[in-house]
């Protein structure tokens, strides 16, 4: 048999070197996937830093003492958040903010930023002023039954979730 000619060969050559469709297209899609991942996380912690810059002083706190990453809470923040208790009379309600701000944290995804909120609700629990223990405890309790009207629980029908519903979290 005649031997192929050059052309022939070099056609042969590219289709044996081309990659099979299929793994092209896996490959594509693997990817972007990957890409998608790696730009959602990004823009999360790009809002998050831009959220921080323009919030008031507590969303500040709050915001970096909840950041998912492997830092732990920081003693200053937790300080700054518990130290209101003793600046602040027994009698005023401070609490209705920082749980409502906490309770959001508990509830995102992240299981460090869940478990940094938990730490900053025990931390007030614990350390806050006296006079405040009482009143965060109630104001728990009014909590745990008002909705939050940002989670819907039934799809649209019959209202939200509960705010401090351990279900969310």
């Amino acid at each position: 048999p005649p031997q192929p000619s050059a052309f022939t060969r070099g056609l042969s050559a590219i289709r044996d070197s081309m990659p099979d469709p299929n793994t092209v297209k896996d490959t594509m899609l693997s990817a972007t996937k990957a890409a998608q991942e790696k730009t959602s996380a990004l823009s999360s912690n790009l809002y998050r830093e831009v959220k921080g810059l323009t919030s008031s002083e507590l969303e500040q706190v709050m915001l970096k003492s909840t950041r998912p990453d492997e830092t732990p809470v920081k003693t200053k923040h937790v300080e700054r958040l518990v130290g209101v208790t003793y600046q602040i009379s027994g009698k005023y309600d401070i609490y209705d903010a920082v749980l409502r701000k906490l309770w959001n944290k508990m509830a995102e995804r992240d299981i460090r930023t869940k478990l940094k909120s938990v730490y900053v609700l025990h931390r007030f629990s614990v350390d806050g002023g006296p006079e405040h223990q009482e009143a965060l405890k109630q104001r728990l309790r009014a909590l745990r039954k008002t909705k939050d009207p940002k989670r819907s629980g039934g799809g649209g029908r019959g209202g939200s979730t509960r705010d401090f519903d351990s279900k969310v979290l």
